[in-house]
Formats: C-alpha cells, structure tokens, sequence
C-alpha cells in the first residue's frame, strides 16, 4: 500500500529550488560576482525542511509497517534504503570527480565513500566538486539506528526519547562554545566537534520523525494542533518568515525546525486545512527533488564557466540568464536521472517491499 500526504510533493519542491537558489547566490560570491544571499529565502533551510519531511514520512511509514505486521523488517527496509539512495549519490560523486576540479583529500573521500560526508565536512575535508552530500550521510546515519530503536524501545517512550535527543542535541554546540571560551582545551577539536552536532541537524529527523509518530499513533495531543485556525497560521507563519529571511541570534535553525515541523503535520493531515489544488509542476518538481538536490551543484559550477556578467549590459541581465540556464539545466537532468537511473533501482525495491507498506 502506497501512503500520499498531500501537500509533500509541493514542500519538497520548494525546498530543492530554494536550495538551489540559496548555492547559486553563494557560489556567485564565492567567485566574487554580486550576490543577493541577504535578502533571499536562506537556501540552507531548505535542507532542514527536506530532513524533517523525510523524518515525518520515513517514521510513519514505519509505524504503519509495524501495525500492519507486527514488526519492522530491517534489512528490507535497508536495502530499500539503499536502492533509493546511492545509486544517484555515488552517480554524483562520479561525475563530479570525472569532469570538475578540486581538492580531494584521502580522508575526505573515504569519508564521503561510505557513509559519512557530514564528518568530512565538519573537519574541513569534504567532497570540493559536490558538498551538498553531507546531508546524505547525516539521513543515512539517522535511519542505520532508526528502525532498530522503534523496534526495541515501548511506543510509549519513543516522542520522550526524540524530544530528549533533541533538546540535547541542539543545546550541545553552546555547551561546547560555552567550554571552549570559559574552559579551554584543544580548540580545532572543539570546532570540529561543533561543526559536525551543528550542521547534521539529526535533530531536524528527529522533529519530523516525532510528527510521523504522532500522526501513525493517532496521539490525543494531535487534537490540539488540528484546528483550523492553527493550522492556518502553521503554514503562513513558517512561510513568511523564510520569505522575509528573518533570522535570530541565537537558535534561527531550531526555531525553523519546530516551526517546519508544524508546517509538515498541518500540510498533510490537518483535516480543516483546504488548501488549493496541488499545481502539476511543484508535484513534478517534488518527485524529481531528490535529482534536483544532487545534480544542481555542478550545474551551477559549469554555468558560472559559460555565463559572466562581463558578457552583459546589465546585473538584472546576466542573473536572469544565469538562472534560466541553471534552473531549466538542473530540472531536465533531474528529470532524466528519474525516469532511469532512479527508476530502474526503484523498480528493484519491489523485492524488498511488503505488500502493505512501502518506505
């Protein structure tokens, strides 16, 4: 049984072109073109959104296994893991090694090889031609422990045990800064260490994964986020916020998570939400996110090759090229990359799929 949210497709959707628009804006700076990263939807939130959509949808898709089964089937749900997962992503290590220059250090790239690329990133040795995988790792990690948590632990304990993680989780990168400034120590491991719990973001699975909990359980503290005025306000809050790029001293990604995952439950379950008919491009551009995320990368790299704005008379001119070719690039090579690399191993995950559940 395939389980739709409504709504999801068009989340993702926005979270992969605001990716893709918030590395557009960096790499520009990065080659010392005028950017507009101030006043655009942070692109880094993006990512965030993308990890408590799959905690929300991944989690429940387990839970409704369980029921529906009485257990959870790890190893399939690895291999399908697996078969969704890396055939693109190593794709995208292959390419972007064959034909872009860069730095690749040997630890980095065992690294990056296996599971881990957000390890690579946090001390500084990360995948140079396509950075975007760490956040591939930090997803992989989370769902090697998964399944095998919600297996074992009572189902009573399970939003105690995510609400901990991610109360501690979060707070452990200013404990850290707090020992560093008052303490002292080695401070690059202390960088390093901060650098790996502050930019995995597991607690942002974690935050959707409580969501999905809910949801599946049919937990009685849903009642109090299904209302309508709630759920309204959920949506549009988040949303303009982004919009606006509103951000704080302290806590800005914590705070987009909470309210991402409240976005999320209200997007796909509030009953009283009527939300506008999906339009058909966000569902498309939803379902090909995944080819979108890893493949925008290089195209960025090679348009910045082929497009300068020495060539044009105005900024407004050279951007609105820019983004045409990178956007219009990165979605038909997506698209591509869905319809067969990605769908013939989907295909391949019906071996490893039971008949009433699908993750």
């Amino acid at each position: 049984m395939r389980t739709h949210f409504k709504g999801i497709d068009s989340l993702r959707a926005l979270a992969a072109i605001t990716v893709v628009i918030g590395h557009v804006e960096l790499l520009k700076s990065r080659n010392g073109i005028a950017d507009f990263e101030t006043i655009l939807p942070d692109g880094h939130l993006g990512v965030i959104l993308f990890f408590v959509i799959s905690g929300f949808l991944i989690t429940y898709l387990l839970m409704e296994e369980n029921k529906a089964f009485g257990n959870i089937n790890v190893k399939q749900f690895y291999m399908r893991r697996i078969l969704r997962i890396w055939p693109l992503y190593y794709l995208t290590l292959l390419l972007s090694w064959s034909f872009f220059p860069g730095e690749f250090t040997t630890t980095g790239s065992i690294l990056t090889l296996t599971i881990f690329p957000n390890v690579a990133q946090a001390i500084g040795e990360g995948w140079p031609t396509s950075p975007q995988v760490w956040s591939i790792g930090v997803e992989e990690q989370f769902y090697l422990i998964w399944p095998i948590l919600l297996i074992y632990i009572r189902r009573k304990w399970i939003p105690v045990l995510l609400l901990i993680f991610v109360l501690i989780y979060d707070l452990t990168p200013h404990a850290i800064n707090y020992i560093e400034h008052n303490i002292g120590g080695n401070k690059t491991t202390y960088i390093q260490i901060q650098k790996f719990i502050f930019d995995s973001k597991f607690s942002a699975i974690a935050l959707g994964a409580m969501m999905g909990f809910l949801v599946s359980s049919k937990h009685k503290i849903l009642d109090f986020f299904q209302s309508k005025r709630f759920g309204y306000l959920s949506i549009l809050f988040p949303l303009i916020l982004w919009g606006i790029n509103a951000k704080w001293a302290y806590f800005t990604d914590e705070i987009y998570m909470i309210l991402f995952a409240l976005l999320v439950l209200s997007v796909a379950t509030n009953p009283f939400i009527k939300l506008p008919k999906e339009p058909k491009i966000t569902i498309f551009l939803g379902k090909i996110s995944y080819g979108i995320y890893m493949f925008h990368w290089m195209v960025i790299l090679l348009a910045l090759q082929m497009i300068t704005p020495e060539t044009f008379k105005t900024v407004l001119h050279f951007n609105i090229v820019l983004y045409s070719f990178i956007l219009a690039t990165t979605i038909t090579i997506a698209w591509i990359s869905h319809i067969t690399v990605e769908r013939f191993f989907i295909n391949k995950k019906k071996h490893f799929r039971r008949e009433k559940v699908q993750t």
